[in-house]
């Protein structure tokens, strides 16, 4: 081979390899952008992912206190609404179990409240939420008397968790 020729073939190679050089540097570059793109992406989610665990601390702590009440099942609603006497079909208070996380089950009652004393169905309420564990009134409707004052009827919706198999 000339030596014209070969320099010019080692000019073409050199060419040759500095354009791929290029491509492949701007290829990278283009592909880089695409990743640091997606780990900032990853890396909101994995800060809002901190957040909800930080916040959830304080309810883990809740449900480590709850499930030290000793018994894990809430007291019997229906002696506590004794006090509103015959204006309660016991037979009739609707009960739904909903089984959630970790063997806990929510347990609510629908309570219908014959027209009476409104004070008395106030005392039923915060002698259920007085419990250990406690109920909660969750939903309550209450029709005021319109010929009585201080009188009505109610519908009243109780929950409270307990442990399945406590």
């Amino acid at each position: 081979m000339k030596p014209r020729t070969l320099t010019a073939s080692l000019w073409g190679a050199a060419l040759l390899s500095l354009g791929l050089g290029a491509s492949l540097t701007v290829a990278t570059f283009r592909d880089l952008r695409g990743t640091r793109q997606a780990l900032d992406r990853r890396g909101e989610e994995l800060g809002a992912l901190d957040a909800l665990v930080e916040s959830m601390q304080p309810y883990e702590a809740a449900r480590h206190t709850y499930e030290a009440i000793p018994g894990g099942r809430p007291v019997r609603l229906d002696p506590m609404l004794s006090v509103l006497g015959s204006r309660v079909d016991l037979a009739a208070i609707r009960d739904t179990v909903t089984e959630l996380d970790d063997a806990w089950v929510l347990r609510k009652k629908e309570v219908v409240v014959g027209e009476g004393p409104l004070q008395e169905v106030l005392d039923a309420v915060r002698q259920a939420e007085a419990q250990r564990p406690p109920w909660r009134l969750e939903h309550g409707v209450i029709r005021a008397s319109s010929h009585t004052p201080g009188y009505g009827s109610a519908v009243l919706t109780f929950a409270a968790l307990e442990k399945s198999g406590a």
